[in-house]
């Protein structure tokens, strides 16, 4: 991996990415091409989150590098060159919008039903689907440019907005027994999404503060200030030490089980308060979206 100090060098040379399409296509230019062909050494999923939080500008580019990371590293046997998302939510209302059911068919499994929510929907090529639930449950790769799959978007999320989201509908989808995931993977998955949202947080903080310019005007101020006290060397230093402690983590088969990841989160944590008291207060925009990181511990 390139030594730190040249990525911020470089990332302080990187446009505004104002809408999802920009950063898809930043991340597509810089981050994908650290999914080699071998997959196997798991050191690149660190990377691809690291890389993908410097290259944004916002917090909800944040959550999708770190949960891109989160599937690749969760599905390990599956390489998925294009952004993916993991839909597992269904409504409350069974009637109207039942969820997703699969049985054995001609050709693999036949799936009908919704996902009430999809990351990143208007962007995603692959999506993995939970099909029925409990021990009965199966995941599928759905391809979402195949016949029998429809994608919907909200028009008004509540948090993220930047970010489409949607939900699928699958309508007697076939999908191929190669397209069946090792269901005993998922169980992972919140580990792995925890300790690389942190990371992509952690990597854009340190944008944040040597390349103000990224920011609004007010906030670029307060760092600004900040550097005047040493306050800002003080907080690129904690941001060192804790992506130092998360790549340490990363190595873990479990980091979330790791007693080592609750002083992560809380170094994590401590850092959100502080960006969100010093550097984004007037922010609205930052301060509803922050609250996505105080979800995880």
């Amino acid at each position: 991996m390139t030594d730190l100090d040249t990525l911020l060098a470089w990332a302080t040379k990187l446009p505004s990415t104002t809408n999802e399409a920009d950063y898809h296509t930043l991340w597509h230019e810089h981050c994908a091409p650290l999914l080699r062909a071998d997959d196997s050494d798991d050191v690149s999923y660190f990377q691809l989150a690291h890389l993908g939080g410097l290259c944004a500008d916002r917090l909800a580019w944040v959550f999708i590098a770190g949960y891109q990371a989160a599937i690749r590293r969760t599905f390990v046997r599956r390489q998925f060159a294009e952004w993916t998302a993991f839909a597992v939510s269904e409504s409350a209302d069974s009637q109207q919008l039942p969820g997703v059911t699969w049985r054995e068919g001609a050709g693999g499994l036949i799936c009908s039903g919704y996902k009430t929510w999809v990351a990143s929907s208007r962007f995603v090529r692959h999506i993995v689907v939970k099909a029925g639930r409990g021990k009965q449950a199966r995941y599928v790769v759905v391809d979402t440019q195949a016949d029998g799959v429809t994608l919907s978007h909200k028009t008004a999320p509540g948090m993220l907005p930047d970010l489409s989201q949607g939900q699928i509908s699958l309508n007697e989808l076939v999908v191929p027994m190669a397209d069946l995931l090792d269901s005993t993977d998922v169980e992972s998955f919140g580990g792995f999404e925890k300790l690389y949202i942190f990371v992509a947080f952690l990597a854009y903080a340190l944008r944040v503060c040597v390349a103000p310019a990224s920011q609004s005007s007010e906030a670029a101020a307060s760092i600004a200030a900040m550097s005047s006290t040493g306050d800002s060397s003080q907080m690129i230093d904690q941001i060192r030490g804790a992506l130092d402690l998360a790549q340490a983590l990363h190595a873990a088969p479990s980091p979330g089980a790791d007693p080592r990841f609750a002083d992560l989160a809380e170094v994590v944590q401590q850092l959100r308060r502080s960006l969100s008291g010093q550097v984004f207060a007037k922010d609205a925009e930052w301060q509803r979206d922050q609250k996505l990181i105080a979800m995880y511990r």
